[in-house]
């Protein structure tokens, strides 16, 4: 059981920093037009896992929030959208850089 926790809060975890790291760059707009229809599957991701976020805040018992295996799917499909999200920006910025050679000093990690 205990592994099990320990597995479901790695998974937990990395979602969460890619979130952290990557939910105000797509909220920012710039990109919307570069992402497209992808946008409304962010969406739909974003909102289930602030909904586990609240539900974990309002029942803080790691024994029953790391023992639900659905949420374990809602964050493998979140981490797996945010790695491709981190290529498209690196794409975007990378164009960007070529476009205008004075943006060659952004940092994109």
């Amino acid at each position: 059981m205990l592994r099990k926790m320990l597995a479901h809060l790695k998974i937990w975890v990395q979602a969460q920093k890619y979130w952290c790291t990557l939910d105000p760059i797509y909220n920012s707009g710039v990109f919307n037009n570069f992402f497209g229809a992808k946008t409304q599957d962010f969406k739909i991701l974003r909102d289930q896992f602030r909904r586990i976020v609240w539900s974990a805040y309002r029942n803080p018992k790691a024994s029953y929030n790391l023992m639900i295996e659905e949420r374990v799917i809602v964050f493998n499909k979140l981490i797996e959208y945010y790695e491709k999200l981190q290529k498209m920006v690196h794409d975007y910025l990378e164009q960007k850089r070529l476009e205008f050679t004075r943006f060659f000093f952004l940092n994109d990690s």
